[in-house]
This record gives structure tokens, sequence and C-alpha cells, in this order.
């Protein structure tokens, strides 16, 4: 029998995105630290896991035992992802595979054609889709999708028919409020992810505009979905989920200092980098964004940067 997602993390859980470029161990240690309660790897493609490659494994990076991690998968193809699934079965009787803690279907990803959002409208693909990861996972087994792939399908309420198919295969549904053809202008729906709180069987995790404790709340009163997602403001302030969990248990706003915080974010994640050996690339990408607008002159040195040890010279000297 499958397992289940610890139900505390459907009580009014605070959630880290998986997101491309971004989603390492090291930023999902720090994000856990400050009350993210569970994360996922970057997303990869069910091709990747099915051919058996472990030098394609690399957005599995689950070294750290005690982050709470899923991961998320991609595909147009049923027969590819039961390919992969079994492939998965197999990773995870082993380290550091093991630690894997469920598997997401990305249908809300805007930028791969063909797959991700793409999809919304083949719902017999969908269910084929789900159907695989019902009958092959021996993880728990979810979804994120968008609300579909423009205004006149939303229109529809094609949103509807997919909570409908995930009431009868998954175990949890992720839904970010936009359509595909918002990418992510414009505000999230909130209504629509109620409409979809109302039919669901499952838990619903509602994504999309959390930029303040106020935003999740928001979030939660006005759907009632049984978690929220963050990412983009992950990305720039990991502190958000200790802003929102303080919020939770006082019911006021903490005064945070951004700039001590930015710099304890820089610090601890290069610790990690060492720890865990991280690219250089995903090194960069965090040390900068750590910094953007409160070192300018530093951040235009990092760009020019070669190497993480370079990256190193550059801000020792912050304090």
């Amino acid at each position: 029998m499958r397992k289940k997602l610890p139900a505390n993390l459907f009580k009014r859980g605070v959630w880290l995105a998986p997101i491309a470029g971004y989603s390492d161990v090291g930023f999902r240690k720090l994000c856990y630290q400050y009350g993210a309660q569970y994360t996922f790897c970057e997303m990869v493609s069910a091709y990747q896991l099915a051919s058996k490659n472990s030098a394609k494994f690399t957005a599995l990076d689950i070294s750290d035992i005690k982050t709470p991690t899923g991961i998320q998968i991609i595909t147009p193809n049923a027969t590819i992802l039961i390919s992969s699934l079994l492939v998965l079965n197999k990773l995870i009787k082993q380290k550091p595979y093991c630690h894997i803690s469920s598997i997401c279907l990305n249908l809300g990803c805007p930028v791969q054609k063909k797959s991700g959002a793409y999809l919304l409208n083949n719902l017999e693909l969908i269910e084929q889709l789900f159907s695989a990861l019902k009958q092959h996972a021996t993880l728990p087994i979810g979804a994120k999708i968008r609300l579909a792939i423009n205004e006149t399908d939303k229109k529809k309420k094609i949103y509807l028919k997919i909570t409908k198919l995930a009431n009868k295969y998954l175990d949890f549904l992720i839904v970010h409020g936009r359509t595909l053809t918002q990418l992510y202008r414009g505000s999230v729906d909130l209504e629509a992810i109620k409409q979809i709180k109302q039919i669901a069987t499952i838990p619903v995790v509602g994504n999309g505009d959390i930029k303040s404790p106020q935003d999740a709340e928001l979030m939660f009163k006005l759907t009632k979905c049984d978690a929220v997602m963050i990412a983009r403001e992950a990305m720039k302030r990991p502190w958000i989920f200790k802003r929102i969990k303080d919020y939770f248990a006082t019911g006021k706003e903490q005064v945070i200092d951004e700039e001590k915080e930015r710099i304890t974010c820089l610090k601890k994640y290069l610790v990690y980098q060492r720890k865990y050996n991280i690219d250089f690339l995903h090194t960069r990408m965090h040390v900068q964004l750590f910094l953007k607008n409160k070192y300018p002159q530093l951040n235009l040195k990092i760009n020019s940067a070669s190497s993480v040890a370079e990256i190193r010279r550059i801000v020792e000297d912050i304090k």
C-alpha cells in the first residue's frame, strides 16, 4: 500500500515550490531552516529517469536527509512515465534517493512546449498519466497544475475536470492560480482555487503571489486550501517562511532586518555549497539574489566570476 505524506503538511502547511535553476539542496535546506515544511528538488524529465543514466540525475540532489523533499517529474508520455517510475522504484531503495518522499507530476510549466501546462486540454492523456502514477509509484503522488491554457479554456472550468481526475488517482493537488498564457503576470485567481477545493477529496495546495504573511493568510481564508506553496519570493527572501510562521503563531508581523538576513543567507549557503559541492551556476545565482539591490558593485564582480572560489574571494569581507 502506498504511503501518504504526513497529515501536518496539510494543516495550514507552507511549502517551497520546485524552481528550475534554483531548488538545489543548499537552497532547500536554507528554506527548511527558516520554516518551509516541505520542499521539492528541481524538475526532472521522465525521459531522463527512464534512460537509467545516473549522470542525468543531477537534479535529484537528495543529500540532506533532514529536509523533507519530493521530486517533480515532467512528461507528455504515459509509457515513458511508467518506465521512469520503475527506475525510481529501484533508486529509492538506495542512498541518497531513499530520502525522496513524494512524486509530483508537472502540469503547470509554461516553458516546455508539448509538456507541462500545454497538456491541460488533453484530459485523456492526463488520466493516463495519473493512472500510471497510481499503478506504478510506491511513494505519495500528486500533480501541479495551472487553471487552463488560456482565458477561454478557463471559462470552461477545465481545472474542475482535472480535479475530478485527481480525486480518482492522486494523493494531493497543487494549484497555481493562473493560466499558461498569463505566465506570471496578472493576479492569481483565488476564487478558482476555492472552487477546486470545494470539489476536491484530496488535499489542495494553493500557489501564486504569496509575498507576505498576509498573502498566505488571505489564500487560506478565501480558498480553504490545505497548504500554500511559495516560489519567487523565496528565491529573493528565504526568510519569508519565518515571517509566515511567526505571523501565524502571534498574529503580528515581526520586524525583520533584511540586510542582516541577506548576509546570514549568503554565509549559510556558502557553507552548504562546500558541504554538498553545489555547482558554480547555482551558487552564483543564489549569491547574486541574496545581494541584489544592496551590493550592486559586488554583484557586478560576481557576474564576471568564473568559479566558486572567485565568488568566495569577492564576498569574504562582507559582514
